[in-house]
Parts: C-alpha cells; structure tokens; sequence
C-alpha cells in the first residue's frame, strides 16, 4: 500500500502486450452504434497483427468478465464487514485489467520470482493509477497468480496479513479489479 503526499508522481508509461494494446483502442471508440470511425480500424488492425503472431495467435489469455467484476465487488464488501463500502472504479479496473495482461503478457510470475508489483518499465501501483488518471490520497494494490475464480484468488489474500491489510483498510472507498487467465490484480483507493 501507498500514501501520497500532495507532490505530484508524474505520468507513467505502461507497455501493454499488443493484444491489450488492441483491446484498448477497440475499448476507446464511441459512437452510437452505426458506422466506425478511426478507432475501429486502429483496432481491427491491431487485432490482425496481434492474430498473425505465432506467440500470441496459440494463447489469446481471458479477461474478467462483468459478472465476475460484479460477484468480486459484492465478496469483497462482505469480507469487509461493518468497514465503509467500497464501489468498482472504471480507472481502477482498467489499470487492474490492463496490468493483469501486462504481467500475463510478458510471461512474469511469482513462482520465477518475479516481483509483479514493480512493472517492466518500473511503473508502481501509484504511477500506473496516477498515469491513468485516479488522483488518489491512498492506494493499495494485491496481486494473485495460480487461482481460477475470485473467491479463490479472496481466500489467498486474506491468509496474508500485508494482503489482508489492503482488502480491510478503513480509508478505502473504491477498487478495481482485473484477471488474465489465472492472475489477478486487487487495487483499493480512495480519491482526493
């Protein structure tokens, strides 16, 4: 977990797989449901790309899903108790989502002795939610690998007593979270 006095970190630079880049220009076109503009080929060219390469056409890695970003946000104010509710954050999960698919990406794990915390590009937590836009007063962040579902992923965290921390600080107002394939990335914060 991080505290944050009122200096500003600067912007971080996240190197995204590009399979994720993909999904993120897919993710960044609007309109009202006719036509497609520049965004779209941007991302129907990213994806053919992305399809075109050995390494990522044999393992297209699985996102959460809304229903399990759902689910996880009413265990995790269960696990919470009588503490404040916390609410999904659309950064949050976007970073969670996106880091999830960065580390997954990259082949990094805790088992090889990886420390995931600290990104490829030395991106931390802070930066990452900073880069994205969340101006936080307190953020925390847990990383899980080996487990299928968030329940799963929940019992792990809360045997550890840095994780559980995280999950139970008191000043948390949001989280967001986000799962490639069997890693998961809990973010907690609270905005200014």
């Amino acid at each position: 977990m991080v505290e944050r006095s009122r200096s500003k970190w600067g912007s971080a630079h996240m190197r995204l797989p590009l399979f994720a880049a993909a999904l993120a220009v897919s993710a960044c076109s609007s309109g009202s449901g006719t036509g497609g503009g520049a965004g779209d080929t941007l991302a129907a060219d990213a994806l053919a790309q992305a399809a075109s390469r050995p390494d990522v056409q044999s393992s297209f890695a699985t996102a959460i899903t809304e229903v399990e970003r759902t689910e996880f946000g009413m265990l995790l104010n269960d696990v919470r108790g009588e503490l404040q509710l916390v609410t999904a954050h659309d950064i949050l999960n976007d970073v969670a989502q996106s880091y999830t698919a960065d580390i997954v990406g990259n082949g990094r794990t805790i088992a090889s002795g990886d420390n995931l915390h600290i990104g490829l590009d030395g991106s931390t937590i802070a930066t990452r939610a900073l880069g994205a836009g969340y101006d936080y007063s307190w953020i925390g962040e847990n990383i899980a690998q080996g487990y299928d579902t968030g329940d799963e992923a929940m019992e792990a965290w809360l045997d550890s007593r840095s994780h559980r921390a995280v999950i139970l600080a008191p000043q948390a107002e949001d989280f967001g979270i986000g799962r490639t394939d069997d890693t998961w990335v809990l973010i907690m914060g609270a905005e200014r």
